[in-house]
């Protein structure tokens, strides 16, 4: 993928972070920051790319609109091959990461 096309993904994946309510800002960086490594990880613009930068203009939305959204942990981008169980125990040590109880 081409630093341009890594920028303009950037770019898209960020704009609206000032809309986000303070208390969601983190939550929204912890999910911004798995969509665009899930996205650098594939390494090409496709059906895949914009699948997930439509699944993220969906969070985006519900970052800004539901205020109390930071209670419930991040959504994380679910990794190849990983279970249900692993999923939502990655999830969860995000959150508690992100409170600072590790």
């Amino acid at each position: 993928m081409t630093a341009e096309a890594l920028t303009r993904i950037n770019t898209e994946i960020i704009s609206g972070r000032m809309m986000i309510p303070m208390q969601n800002r983190e939550k929204f960086d912890i999910e911004a920051l798995q969509v665009f490594l899930a996205i650098k990880k594939h390494d090409a613009v496709d059906q895949y790319t914009e699948k997930l930068l439509n699944y993220w203009n969906e969070r985006k939305y519900w970052l800004q609109h539901i205020a109390n959204c930071h209670l419930a942990p991040p959504a994380l981008i679910r990794h190849e091959g990983e279970t249900g169980a692993e999923y939502l125990n990655r999830c969860f040590d995000a959150a508690i990461q992100k409170e600072g109880r590790v």
